[in-house]
């Protein structure tokens, strides 16, 4: 009975957010179909384009070699702030959350003189002695993924100190009593205990990736099915029919959506 009860209080929450949601992304699907009789011929020749898949796969590789390394930087640092942080946790959640306060103007400055051919990172590694001439860092492929690395972690640092901090010190203080040492109190007790702040932390971080807006750190490479297709489509004067615009705007609004 109170199941049901329940269900019929978030009913009309459920309702009306679908009717908000799904409903603008069913009747933007419909303008993708040219006819009934072959619905998906747009979707067909959108994907015979080499153009478009070498977007699509680029997009897709980028999203997750982002979100692998924003787990593995992530999870130390989230560690830390829930278990050791003590009166500091605070002082720490901001910082990890500052990059989203910056303005993305002041982040592409930064990265600018960061990344740049006469930037820190470059006249350290000449001053070191490991190069001779400056490398082109800015306009490539790893500009781009350690930008977005940077602007995406604290989407994968919360959701994993709210999980880390709710595991109760008991458990891994019983499990420290049965003779189990500290990595296999951690693979086997924290690290399943904490696989849903894993979970959400990757979905938000892949998603937030492969949606992104033209990135400042790479300047001309360009990420996200939709904005990238229209950016790179403009750079080259190439103008789009209306049926892969269509296209192109029904996926980055389901991407969004998701």
């Amino acid at each position: 009975m109170n199941n049901r009860l329940h269900i019929l209080l978030v009913l009309p929450g459920v309702l009306l957010v679908a009717a908000l949601l799904a409903s603008p992304l069913f009747f933007l699907f419909l303008d993708t179909i040219p006819n009934l009789e072959h619905p998906f011929s747009l979707y067909q020749s959108f994907l015979e384009k080499g153009f478009h898949r070498k977007i699509i796969i680029r997009t897709i590789r980028v999203a997750l070699i982002t979100t692998m390394i924003c787990v593995i930087l992530a999870y130390p640092c989230a560690f830390f702030i829930a278990r050791y942080a003590g009166r500091f946790k605070a002082v720490l959640i901001v910082i990890a959350v500052f990059p989203l306060l910056l303005s993305p103007v002041v982040r592409s400055f930064a990265w600018m003189a960061i990344l740049g051919k006469n930037g820190f990172l470059n006249d350290l590694l000449q001053f070191l002695r490991i190069i001779e001439e400056p490398l082109q860092m800015l306009y490539t492929e790893v500009a781009v993924i350690i930008g977005l690395t940077y602007l995406f972690m604290p989407l994968m640092i919360l959701p994993l100190v709210g999980v880390i901090e709710n595991i109760e010190e008991d458990l891994l203080d019983s499990a420290k009593s049965l003779g189990a040492n500290d990595s296999s109190v951690f693979l086997k007790i924290i690290l399943p205990l904490s696989a849903s702040g894993l979970l959400v932390g990757s979905i938000l971080v892949f998603k937030n990736n492969s949606s992104s807006q033209c990135l400042w750190t790479a300047g001309r490479i360009h990420l996200g099915f939709y904005r990238q297709s229209y950016c790179l489509h403009n750079s080259q004067a190439t103008w789009w029919r209306s049926g892969d615009d269509s296209i192109n705007t029904y996926l980055s609004e389901c991407n969004d959506f998701v």
